[in-house]
């Protein structure tokens, strides 16, 4: 996200900088998906936006938030944002669901799923 269009008191400049970056956080998630789902990984991705669920008693299908913190991004601030060491709160979030596996498989899957994130050179948490 670029820092002085988020700043603008231009609306339309500071939302057009949001919507933007919230389509890469999705193109990003959605390649990622792809290639875990090419290696028999199941695999989902949840939209990096608003819930647009407003009518299930569960308008949101994660929430980013609370996964992040766990996945270690960052600290929830008094505001309920989270904050990340390097960006503070001006980052958008998405979430990579995976299917639990069978205890017998787990551990195959696991691997796999770690070998593919170091090729698209990102990391998983120490098992």
């Amino acid at each position: 996200m670029n820092r002085e269009p988020v700043r603008s008191p231009t609306r339309s400049v500071a939302n057009e900088e949001f919507h933007g970056t919230y389509d890469h956080v999705n193109e990003t998630s959605r390649a990622i998906v792809r290639a875990l789902a090419e290696h028999c990984i199941a695999v989902c991705n949840s939209v990096a936006a608003f819930p647009m669920e407003m009518g299930h008693a569960r308008i949101m299908m994660v929430q980013h938030k609370p996964v992040a913190v766990e996945a270690g991004l960052g600290r929830m601030g008094i505001h309920r944002n989270v904050i990340h060491p390097k960006f503070g709160s001006f980052i958008l979030l998405g979430t990579i669901l995976l299917a639990a596996a069978h205890r017998s498989k787990r551990c195959r899957s696991v691997r796999r799923l770690y070998a593919l994130l170091s090729v698209l050179g990102l990391s998983g948490p120490e098992l």
